[in-house]
C-alpha cells in the first residue's frame, strides 16, 4: 500500500514507469530490520537518478548486488545503508559486476587453535 505522498507522486503519468521500477528496487534492496529506512525520500532519489539518465535496471541490479554482499558478509541489518544514502552516493556503481566473496575473517578461536598447535 502506497502512502499519500507516494500516491501523489504516482498519479503523474510520466512517473508510473519509475514508480514500477522503484517497487522492484525496493523489493531487491536489503532490509534494515527495525532500523529506519524512509521510503518516500528513497523514491525521490531513485526518480532523480533515472531522470538524470541512469537506467533503472542498472540501479536495481546494483541493489541486488548490494543485498548479496550484505548477505555474504553477514552484515547486521542496522549497518545496511539507508536506501536514500545508497542512492545519493550512487552506490549501485560499485555493485554492477559479479559478487566477489571475501575470505571470512579469522575468529578468536582460530587464533587460539593456531597458537596451541604451535606449542
Amino acid at each position: 500500500m502506497l502512502s499519500k505522498a507516494l500516491r501523489k507522486t504516482a498519479e503523474k503519468p510520466q512517473n508510473q514507469a519509475g514508480i514500477d521500477a522503484f517497487a522492484e528496487f525496493w523489493s531487491a534492496y536489503p532490509s534494515r530490520g527495525n532500523a529506519s529506512n524512509p521510503k518516500h525520500p528513497a523514491l525521490a532519489k531513485f526518480l532523480n537518478a533515472v531522470k538524470a539518465g541512469t537506467p533503472a535496471l542498472e540501479i536495481i541490479h546494483g541493489a541486488r548486488g548490494y543485498a548479496q554482499a550484505i548477505k555474504t558478509m553477514n552484515t547486521e541489518p542496522e549497518f545496511v545503508k539507508q536506501a536514500t544514502t545508497w542512492l545519493n552516493q550512487r552506490c549501485w556503481e560499485q555493485y554492477q559486476g559479479p559478487i566477489v566473496v571475501p575470505k571470512p575473517r579469522p575468529q578468536a578461536s582460530d587464533w587460539q587453535h593456531t597458537m596451541n598447535f604451535a606449542k
